[in-house]
C-alpha cells in the first residue's frame, strides 16, 4: 500500500549523514512542494527512499529552532510497494518515473479515502 500519513522526524534522521545537514539550507517542514518518499513495513519506517536533502533541511531546521526531532512531525508518502519502490531508490533513467509513480499512487488512495 501507497499513501501519505504523518511520522516524527526522528524516525528517520539516522539516515542522514551529519555532513549533509551541515551543508543543507534549513527548511521548515510542509514548505517544500514534494513529500518525503519512505517505505513503511508493518507500521515501521525501514528506509529512506527519497528525500534526503530535504530531511537533513528539516533537521537543521529544527535544531536551529530548539526543537527536538522527536517533536518534528513531517508528512511522508509510505509505501511497502516494493515493485515502486525498487526503481525509485536507484538513481538512473527509470528513477523519475518511478517516483512519479509512487506520488500517483499516494494521490489515489488519498482521493479514494
Amino acid at each position: 500500500m501507497t499513501r501519505y500519513t504523518t511520522i516524527r522526524l526522528s524516525q528517520i534522521s539516522s539516515k542522514i549523514e551529519p555532513e549533509l545537514v551541515k551543508e543543507a539550507d534549513a527548511l521548515r517542514p510542509g514548505d517544500e512542494p514534494e513529500v518525503i518518499i519512505v517505505e513503511m513495513i508493518d507500521g515501521k519506517v525501514t528506509g529512506l527512499i527519497d528525500g534526503y536533502h530535504r530531511t537533513a533541511g528539516y533537521i537543521k531546521w529544527a535544531r536551529q529552532n530548539g526543537l527536538a526531532l522527536d517533536d518534528v512531525e513531517i508528512r511522508v508518502v509510505a509505501s511497502d510497494d516494493e515493485e515502486l519502490l525498487a526503481p525509485a531508490a536507484e538513481p538512473g533513467y527509470r528513477q523519475a518515473e518511478a517516483l512519479a509513480k509512487i506520488y500517483a499512487a499516494a494521490d489515489a488512495a488519498e482521493a479514494a479515502a
